[in-house]
């Protein structure tokens, strides 16, 4: 369990839009803000500086975890326009990315608070998705690359095979479209490090349907 400081941005101030919101998405973003210091306490600050032009609903470091806005309002951090879903509809959270920090802590704070988030708020694992989703930015400019992986560690996915499984065993899976190897992964309780090993796959992003 992390703590979860509540700070949020005063009432009135232009990133404060206050439009009311559904919550149907969980939107993803690094800091891009390595300097040291650049704590999610920081941001916090930042959040509420009447300057700040963007928003959003949590930044989270290796030690703690601020919400900036609550769940029930919208802000401005999908880059998609004022009437867009992922600014309408999705909830922001900011993984913390400072020179003196932790950012593999950070990342596992922040999957364990969308694990918490989707429970709450009834989002499937499906519409977690990175900020270039909404806008083409390369954001999470640190997670992109290892997507599937980062989203199999907000499901539980197991980091090793179940003590039932050999590799002679001959059980298989086939692949359907629209399936990722994390998901794989979760149905099969096979690791995804195992499932590439054992298929020669390179690239975990691209697997084959049949």
């Amino acid at each position: 369990m992390v703590k979860i400081t509540k700070d949020f941005i005063p009432v009135g101030h232009n990133n404060r839009p206050g439009y009311a919101m559904n919550p149907a998405y969980i939107t993803v973003h690094n800091t891009a803000n390595t300097a040291k210091g650049a704590s999610a306490a920081m941001h916090a600050r930042y959040e509420k500086n009447p300057e700040t032009p963007t928003s959003w609903h949590f930044t989270v470091d290796e030690k703690e975890i601020y919400q900036h806005l609550p769940l029930n309002e919208n802000g401005w951090h999908a880059g998609d326009g004022n009437s867009g879903t992922g600014n309408r509809k999705s909830i922001g959270i900011e993984i913390c990315e400072n020179s003196d920090g932790d950012f593999e802590k950070a990342v596992a704070n922040a999957q364990w608070l969308i694990k918490k988030l989707m429970k709450e708020q009834g989002i499937s694992l499906a519409n977690v998705v990175p900020h270039q989703h909404w806008s083409g930015k390369y954001c999470p400019r640190k997670l992109l690359d290892r997507w599937d992986s980062f989203k199999a560690g907000i499901s539980g996915a197991p980091s090793s095979p179940a003590k039932t499984e050999t590799k002679t065993s001959g059980s298989t899976y086939t692949v359907k479209k629209g399936d990722t190897l994390s998901e794989i992964a979760v149905k099969t309780g096979v690791s995804m490090a195992k499932l590439q090993a054992y298929n020669g796959i390179k690239n975990a992003n691209k697997i084959t349907v049949g």
